[in-house]
Parts: structure tokens; sequence; C-alpha cells
């Protein structure tokens, strides 16, 4: 059957060329894409037609049946390039271009506000307002640069005071964001320079001297970024030194070609400046042996004096020496520590812990051996057999109460563990397929190094040691003696 197709309304442009499919209709709006990137909005005038000479004498009834013409409206340069296609929405609230830039713009046909949608390589995005606000996918980060003038910065440097998270979804709902003042931002951002200065023997680590001069909002939080990684005072195992408006960083180098950058916040912690980059050169001997920290602890004098240990003292020496002796061959230096009987109190350990987090690298191995109840006495068994305790007996009213001290610990640290794991998912699996096996803590990370949400992250750790602490205590009082 053929379609049948009725002349409708006539729009007058004085431009050439049209791609197919960039034309769209709805009631009577027409939208129009050009060569250029012009988009050209029409609103078909009901009162209007276009006549010929013989059609003029037409009865009214019968010029309805005549092309109406369409007026113009708006029209802006909506695209770098060829508009390809236009589409409104179904309640026509909405209008979208595509281009052959490989951008998709969205207006708002009734407040005129519109929201520029760009698609970077390997399916990343990011989308932007008119205000300066923007968004994008976690991967769009390192592509994404604003310029003023002759120079760009980069997007972390504006990320809290130009990102919005669910700029789309809120356009959508006819939200509005607060519109973002760039030059205001980037003149709040210190002025920051950066010195490499002395390094080890090995040339294995430099020290990394950041100055920051306030200009517009004060300083705030100083650090710096080594091979794109922040790195200030929470870091671990990282000695920083204050002198005045400059601080000294005393980084590991990792082999091969090390990117350093000094950064410092506003006052605020809003937007921050950076400095120009250095490079430092390690080139590291042929193999790199790790360093072994070992901590080995062993208590076999107990306060209690019926409960006197003779090995787990004898055993933490045991594994030190026997770790020693025969781990030269894999590792560079053996750091070993060893605490038994007083010295195996919780503040020499908290103190063992933290020398031992000081001086480890990412590189290095670390073991922690606790000895704890190595045996029970066996007086306390045949004193239960005499009295006619069955094996459930013993070991309900024996073992478990004696063992409690150690199984405390065990539990403990093992739902410590399993709330910190982070490493093995992130190595492995990079929380995929579809964040099938994305854990806490690296969502907290993403959250924080990839999305730089700081608070938000900062608020998730606090709620993540509340967690942790509320099951400590639960099992603290569940098998806490009575």
């Amino acid at each position: 059957m053929r379609e049948h197709v009725r002349h409708v309304a006539t729009i007058e442009t004085d431009r050439n060329r049209i791609e197919p499919g960039a034309a769209a209709a709805y009631r009577d709006m027409v939208a129009v894409g050009y060569e250029d990137g012009t988009v050209s909005v029409y609103r078909i005038d009901e009162k209007q037609f276009r006549l010929d000479v013989d059609e003029e004498k037409l009865s009214p009834r019968r010029r309805r049946r005549v092309p109406k013409i369409g007026k113009k409206t708006a029209e802006t340069k909506a695209h770098l390039l060829t508009v390809r296609g236009l589409a409104f929405s179904p309640d026509g609230k909405y209008l979208a271009s595509c281009s052959a830039d490989r951008t998709v713009r969205v207006w708002n046909m009734e407040s005129g506000s519109s929201l520029l949608l760009v698609a970077l390589t390997s399916g990343e995005w990011y989308a932007y307002n008119e205000g300066g606000r923007f968004e994008c996918s976690s991967g769009a980060r390192e592509q994404i640069k604003f310029v003023k003038g002759l120079t760009a910065y980069d997007a972390r440097q504006m990320w809290d005071a130009l990102y919005e998270p669910g700029l789309i979804n809120a356009f959508l709902k006819g939200m509005k964001a607060a519109p973002a003042n760039l030059a205001k931002a980037l003149n709040a951002a210190p002025e920051v320079s950066v010195r490499l200065g002395e390094r080890t023997v090995k040339g294995e680590t430099v020290t990394v001297t950041v100055c920051a001069r306030a200009r517009g909002n004060g300083v705030g939080r100083v650090f710096v970024i080594h091979n794109g990684r922040s790195i200030d005072e929470s870091a671990r195992g990282i000695k920083i030194e204050s002198r005045g408006d400059c601080k000294s960083f005393t980084l590991a180098l990792e082999p091969g070609n090390n990117e350093i950058m000094g950064a410092a916040y506003d006052a605020a912690n809003i937007v921050f400046g950076t400095s120009q980059v250095r490079t430092a050169l390690f080139a590291p001997p042929a193999v790199v042996k790790p360093d072994m920290h070992i901590l080995a602890v062993g208590v076999s004098d107990y306060r209690d004096a019926n409960i006197r240990l003779g090995y787990p003292a004898d055993d933490a020496r045991a594994v030190s020496k026997a770790f020693t002796d025969t781990g030269t061959t894999l590792y560079g230096r053996i750091n070993v520590k060893v605490l038994t009987d007083r010295e195996a109190t919780r503040d020499g350990i908290g103190t063992a812990l933290k020398e031992l987090s000081a001086r480890a690298k990412k590189s290095d191995v670390v073991v922690i051996f606790l000895a704890g109840l190595k045996q029970i006495p066996e007086q306390y068994y045949e004193a239960a057999a005499i009295d006619g305790a069955g094996t459930l007996q013993r070991f309900f009213h024996i073992t478990l109460p004696l063992l409690r001290p150690v199984l405390l610990f065990v539990v403990v640290m093992s739902i410590i563990g399993s709330f910190q794991v982070f490493g093995q998912t992130f190595m492995m699996t990079r929380g995929g397929p579809e964040l099938s096996t994305r854990v806490l803590v690296q969502y907290i990370y993403e959250t924080a190094f990839t999305n730089y949400r700081m608070g938000y992250a900062a608020a998730m750790s606090w709620l993540l040691f509340v967690a942790i602490a509320a099951f400590s205590i639960l099992q603290f009082r569940w098998m806490r003696e009575r």
C-alpha cells in the first residue's frame, strides 16, 4: 500500500545543505540541523499560508489544506561539525541533536538551557552545562582539561569546584545547577613550586620540597603527586617535615621515570594549584630484593600463676631465627623484633607495629607471629576425668575457657581483616564482572582517588570504622570471662 504523504508546512532558510535525518517535528514545532553545526527551531503559524497567485481566491476552508509557513523562533551554534540527527522527546519537552564531532546536545525547550555530552575513547564520556558544571565517567578524568588563555588545567584541580555528580539526571528533571566561576576558582588556587633534593646512596629515595604561596583564598592541604598518586600526611611510611610555607616529603622512587609534582589546595580545600612536573630517574639493580620485617610476640608467663607455659616465648625466638637463617637468599635485609613476656604489653606491641609501618615499603614482606596458649596443663584434664567429666564437658569447661584469650584475638583480627579486604579483588578482578566482586574498601578507594569525592569517602571510612568497632565490642562482650 502506498503511504500517503501530505505537504504540511514550508520553511524558508538561507542555508544550503541539510543531512538526512537532521530534522524533527513535534506538533507545531520543527527543528532543523545544518552542515555548519547550527540548529534552528521553527514554529508553524496557523494563520499564515504559502499561496500562489491562483490560490489567493481560495476560501478559508480550502486554505487549511495549503502548506503553512514556519517562523524561526530559535537558532544556536550547537556543534562544531555537521548535525547528523535530531529528535524530540515524546512529550516535546526536550530536543536532542547529534553531530559528526561525537557530541550530543540536549535542550530544555521550556527554559532554553542545554547540556552537552561528549563521547571520548574507550567508551568514556563527560557532560557539561552552560554554567561550567560537569559530570563524567570514572575513566574520563585523565582526558579532561580546563583551558584559560594558553594554560591548560587538570580536571582534578577543579574537581571540588566544578564537578556536579548527577548533573544529567538533575537536568532531565528540570533542575538547574548553580553556575560555576572558573576564573574565581583559578584565582583561589595557591601558587606552587617544587624542588627535588637529596637522594640516598642507592638512589631509591628522594626528598621533595613543596612550597605554596597564597593568592586569593589562603593555603590548605599541601601534598605531592607521584606518578599520578596523591601523597600527604595520611600516607603511611612517608617522612614529612614542615618548614614555614614549605613541606618536605621523602619518597621511595619506583623503577624508571618518576613524575613528581607539587600541589596545594586553597584554605577551603576546594581547588588546588600545581607546580611544574619534575622527573627523577631510578635505575634499580638487575634484581631488587624486598626486605623482610618480622614481629614475633610470645607470652609464656601469664598473670595467672596456674597457667605457666613453656613454649610460646621460645617459639617466637625460634621462628625469628628460622626466617633470619633461611631468608637471606630471598630478601635484602631482614629486620627482626621479638617481644616476650613482660615486653609483650599493649603499648609495646603498638609501638613495634608503628615502627614496622614506618619502615616497610610496599614491596617488602611483613611477618607477624603471635604465640599464645601453646598447651593446657594436663592436671586440669586429669582432675576433670576423676570427677567423671566426659569429652564434651572437658572441651566446653576446660579447653574453651582457657583458650578464650587467643580465640578472642584470632576472631577479632579475622573479622577486621575481612572488612578490610581490598588487594585480592582489586588485583584479580578490579571489582568485576559488573561490580559483583567490588568490596567496601575498593568502593571507598574509587570514591576518594578516582572520583575525588574526599568528603564522601571520609564519611564512608568513618562508618566502616564504627562497624568494625561495633563487631569487636560484641566479640569482647560475648567471649569475656565471667
